[in-house]
């Protein structure tokens, strides 16, 4: 890498550290108002509570309107009645013919129904409801594991940010050691060995430098796209020197909440609630109905036919019960009723297997937050004999008790130390975070107490 483009680097990060620092806050907020993913969630929430609406109207009369207008060729034939009328007396063999050639015919019909006795219906509104609240757990657990992703996304940035900057300072070191090798070759104070030696770190650096510019600047892109926020915007804050001491609590008081409160388990339980009341919709007993039924009707036919002009009106209304007992249905019914029993099953290994990983989640959660503060405690004992190491052998390499590949070792030690440092922070924050999800209380709160543990402006 050449002069111009570290002295580059250089300058945008100082740029950088300069600017306004975004927080977690803000980057949830552009993920809130601008990420497609929560756009979808929302929807299909909205959707979910219909569901509530359908199953509410499963037990509501419904009315039907129907009418018709068409040309029609109508012939009728009666014979054999008995026909009486005033002044005419009783006649017997009586023939009636009506005929309607090229006429028009109208008629409409008005019919209401009510639901008395359904099995079936039951089932289908017990399903419904089941399905409008897992809605609700789903949203609730697309919601979490959006805002564990964006967090997810920010630490990223960071951490690949500090990384990017520890490469370059130690970058920097190499070409000021690789300039006094040099020199003391020159003057036979030092072996070859050593520039060399020097010369290949510094290559060797300047690939992973390349590498880490790449990375930074592709997470820095995911991350904009998915708030919203310019590249130029964004400087993500590192976590703070001292964070706040966790909660941790006993593994059975997580493993506790996280089974009575994890979206995940939530939605799953709906589900064989909902299979289950579908087995119950396909049962035998379940097909047998009983309804209240209500209808008017009418029909107007005109026109001529082989007898003269011809008006025929015919005009109904009925109100009665309707019970429907289904015999045979050609095996569909029960076809399903067994489909609907194996999907139950289905859905009760699925349960039970979500189960299992969410307390193996919550466990590995819960032993990171264990020991997350005395690893951190112990690698920032490690960062402070990094950097004395790394002063007690610049001061030995000067009077020539220490190599120049020891100088870069402890240079590389250092850098690395800083790194695990960072990293081990970054995880005991996303951590609770995690854990917080597990057990159904990840919110903008919670968010707000890591915000909190952030490095100010």
């Amino acid at each position: 890498m050449n002069t111009l483009k570290t002295l580059a680097i250089s300058m945008v990060c100082v740029l950088a550290h300069n600017a306004h620092a975004t927080d977690l806050l803000e980057i949830w907020r552009g993920v809130g108002n601008h990420d497609p993913d929560v756009a979808a969630a929302m929807s299909a929430k909205l959707a979910g509570n219909e569901k509530r609406v359908q199953a509410r109207s499963l037990w509501l009369p419904s009315i039907t309107l129907g009418g018709n207008a068409s040309w029609i060729n109508s012939s009728t034939g009666l014979t054999g009645a008995n026909f009486s009328a005033p002044g005419l007396g009783l006649s017997n063999g009586v023939a009636f013919n009506t005929s309607v050639k090229n006429g028009g015919s109208n008629a409409w019909s008005i019919q209401a129904k009510q639901a008395i006795l359904s099995k079936e219906r039951v089932a289908q509104a017990h399903q419904l409801l089941a399905s409008a609240n897992a809605a609700e757990f789903q949203w609730q657990f697309s919601n979490e594991e959006l805002m564990l992703k964006a967090a997810q996304r920010y630490f990223d940035v960071v951490l690949l940010s500090v990384k990017l900057n520890l490469l370059q300072n130690q970058y920097r070191a190499i070409q000021i050691e690789t300039t006094k090798t040099k020199d003391k070759f020159k003057i036979g104070e030092l072996p070859i060995i050593d520039t060399h030696e020097a010369y290949s770190r510094q290559q060797v650096l300047s690939a992973q430098i390349m590498t880490a510019d790449n990375e930074l600047e592709t997470a820095t892109l995911i991350l904009s796209d998915s708030s919203s926020i310019a590249i130029k915007d964004l400087n993500p804050k590192e976590p703070q020197d001292q964070l706040k001491v966790f909660d941790i609590k006993t593994l059975e008081n997580w493993q506790n909440r996280a089974r009575s409160a994890n979206p995940l388990l939530k939605m799953l339980e709906l589900k064989l609630e909902g299979a289950h009341h579908q087995v119950a919709a396909y049962a035998l007993a379940s097909s047998t109905s009983l309804d209240l039924i209500a209808q008017a009707s009418q029909q107007k036919i005109n026109g001529n036919g082989a007898y003269g002009s011809s008006n025929i009106f015919n005009q109904q209304q009925t109100v009665g019960v309707q019970l429907t007992v289904p015999i045979f249905t050609g095996g569909y019914t029960s076809s399903k009723h067994t489909e609907a029993i194996q999907l139950e099953e289905k859905a009760r290994h699925e349960l039970a297997g979500a189960e299992f990983k969410v307390r193996q989640s919550v466990q590995s959660s819960w032993l990171s937050l264990k020991s997350g503060m005395a690893k951190i405690d112990a690698l920032r004992l490690g960062l402070f004999a990094a950097e004395s190491k790394l002063s007690s052998t610049q001061l030995a390499q000067e009077v020539g008790d220490r190599t120049t590949l020891d100088l870069l070792d402890a240079t590389n030690e250092e850098m690395l130390a800083k790194s695990n440092l960072l990293q081990a922070k970054i995880d005991y924050l996303l951590n609770q975070l995690n854990m917080f999800a597990l057990v159904g209380q990840l919110d903008l709160e919670t968010l707000t107490s890591i915000n909190e543990q952030l490095q100010k402006q």
